[in-house]
């Protein structure tokens, strides 16, 4: 009976341990315009993820009560000594951890209105600059000052390996900043 678990187990920090590559495509001339390819098992199994854009019923925006509670809680949880440093390291392995390809990715951003566009370049231009430097000219930022337009073409491919996202995961849930930051909000909420 030991055995036959222990085998069970294996098995499965086995398939743990076998890396999930996710393609990522966002082309907006066809006719779906995201779509994800996950391939796992090296290959041996494949399947395609469609994205379905749903037209949403516009309905009027209000604050309500639960939106400042919210806002507390993450302002607690930000006050909270060594969380937001935890947090950033966090996502920082975890982007670190997809193992990311960038082959091509372009995106044109506009507000409508120049002067707010312009306002955003001010902060989206460096990042620009930086992200084409870093990928060689496959990744371009671009502001659309006549129009109000988000518009995302590209295509990229990430290896996440589920143990080690696991380990992450349990790892940054487990820290004591991050834990003390959850209280914090808690008690917030509460108060």
């Amino acid at each position: 009976m030991l055995t036959i678990l222990a085998c069970v187990t294996a098995v499965i920090v086995a398939l743990f341990v076998v890396p999930v590559r996710v393609a990522v495509i966002a082309d907006p001339q066809e006719a779906p315009r995201f779509a994800l390819r996950v391939a796992w098992l090296f290959g041996l199994v494949r399947f395609p993820v469609t994205v379905r854009e749903e037209p949403r019923p516009e309905k009027e925006s209000k604050p309500s009560k639960g939106s400042a509670l919210r806002a507390q809680q993450a302002v607690a949880f930000v006050r909270t000594s060594g969380a937001v440093a935890r947090t950033r390291k966090f996502l920082g392995d975890l982007i670190q951890s997809l193992h990311p390809k960038v082959e091509k990715l372009r995106i044109e951003l506009g507000l409508g209105d120049p002067a707010d566009t312009g306002q955003a370049w001010a902060v989206l231009g460096p990042l620009s600059g930086w992200l084409a430097y870093r990928y060689d000219g496959r990744v371009s930022l671009d502001p659309n000052f006549a129009e109000m337009t988000m518009e995302v073409e590209g295509r990229a491919h990430f290896t996440i390996v589920p143990l080690q996202t696991v380990g992450l995961v349990v790892g940054v849930l487990a820290s004591p900043s991050i834990l003390r930051g959850f209280y914090e909000a808690h008690q917030a909420g509460a108060g």
